[in-house]
């Protein structure tokens, strides 16, 4: 078995050269945006019809940051609220025009850097690559969080 040193750090070299390859191309073109938002963004993307609810729900996260990070979307002009036909108590959320163009310079950003990062791979491995970090995940999701110290 591998060092769980060695194994720690290959797992973090690996998510930080991702998130900072991304984060540079996107701050090149709005400096007003971090981790937080892109997945609240693409969240609501791909989960409609969105409330605040579904986000928090979404992201693991209490109710008063994402009101907070709604609040930012909304003033960056990369989502709207409208009124929830079906619950007068909630909103629902929608990308902007502008919102869809961040999302899908995104994509197209994530594309190019997973082609770079998996360049030379065969098939095989990058099937095995994702049955063992899904495996990982799930290992995690599913300790007990009272374990945790």
């Amino acid at each position: 078995m591998q060092d769980s040193n060695d194994f720690s750090e290959t797992i973090y070299s690996l998510m930080y050269v991702f998130k900072v390859r991304l984060r540079h191309v996107i701050r090149e073109h709005t400096k007003d945006i971090n981790g937080m938002h892109v997945r609240t963004l693409r969240l609501i993307e791909q989960q409609q019809p969105c409330t605040a609810l579904d986000v928090s729900v979404g992201l693991n996260r209490d109710k008063g940051q994402i009101t907070r990070l709604i609040k930012e979307l909304i003033a960056n002009g990369w989502i709207i609220k409208t009124p929830n036909p079906h619950d007068k108590r909630s909103q629902l959320l929608a990308l902007t025009d502008q919102g869809e163009s961040l999302m899908t310079l995104i994509a197209q950003e994530e594309k190019l850097i997973i082609k770079t990062m998996t360049n030379g791979l065969s098939e095989d491995q990058l099937n095995t690559f994702k049955q063992t970090a899904n495996q990982l995940i799930n290992n995690l999701k599913q300790q007990d969080t009272s374990d945790i110290t």
